[in-house]
């Protein structure tokens, strides 16, 4: 996830909506770490990445799969 974090800070037009390999990579990665106390702040950083719409469509799907 820190990988494509910073190739998505440095390269403009890299992919950061959904359907995009950060948005993926942050849906596994909730899924497998949800029940850890640090989740929520590990990723953080990374929703800033998104737009409000993007970021709101990952909310809804870790509703459904959580």
């Amino acid at each position: 996830m820190e990988f494509k974090f910073c190739i998505a800070l440095n390269c403009k037009g890299y992919p950061c909506h959904e359907g995009s390999p950060i948005f993926n990579v942050m849906l596994d990665y909730i899924e497998l770490f949800y029940d850890k106390a640090d989740v929520i702040c590990d990723i953080v950083p990374y929703i800033k990445l998104f737009q409000i719409e993007d970021a709101s469509s990952l909310r809804e799907k870790i509703k459904i799969k959580v």
